[in-house]
């Protein structure tokens, strides 16, 4: 359901759908659109109502569901993409999304990619969620920057950023 920016969420004992809702849309400020030559990072684009389209998904307990949105460019000007995470209750109604946070994080690490700009950006494509010592952690793959980010999830609508770590290779 990705590029009809939808998510659908299937009861698996009777095989019926659940629900179904618009994944929404993102405001993202500070991002770099365009490729540029020679390779220079310039996030100082603000782009309105982007579809999310999210590529992944995971739950966080019961009832939270986390999503990586990736949005899904084909056109050249199009510069679509998400570009961000986004936190769900079990009804649909967004509880967080990250914004261009990522993007930014991702630059001031050295593994923003200058080539995807204009598409899908870092391009985020899976999201995972665990628990470590009490503490609920959720796992955002970036699959152009090469990057996984980690944020505590305890307080559910106030997810905090503790690191990032580089892959080696591009995490799918």
């Amino acid at each position: 359901l990705q590029e009809t920016n939808a998510i659908m969420l299937i009861d698996l004992e009777s095989g019926t759908v659940a629900s179904s809702f618009s994944a929404g849309t993102v405001d993202l400020d500070n991002i770099d659109i365009f490729e540029n030559v020679p390779r220079m990072i310039d996030q100082s684009t603000s782009l309105e109502d982007v579809p999310a389209e999210p590529d992944g998904i995971t739950f966080i307990r019961d009832n939270f569901f986390a999503t990586a949105d990736e949005g899904a460019a084909k056109k050249q000007d199009d510069f679509g993409g998400g570009r961000s995470f986004s936190i769900f209750d079990i009804c649909g109604d967004l509880v967080y999304n990250s914004g261009s946070e990522l993007e930014q994080i991702a630059a001031s690490v050295g593994h923003y990619n200058d080539n995807t700009s204009d598409k899908r950006g870092i391009e985020l494509e899976s999201v995972s969620f665990g628990t470590f010592q009490r503490t609920n952690y959720l796992f955002v793959a970036a699959h152009r920057a090469g990057l996984i980010f980690v944020y505590d999830v305890s307080k559910i609508d106030r997810p905090k950023f503790k690191q990032v770590l580089p892959t080696g290779i591009l995490p799918d």
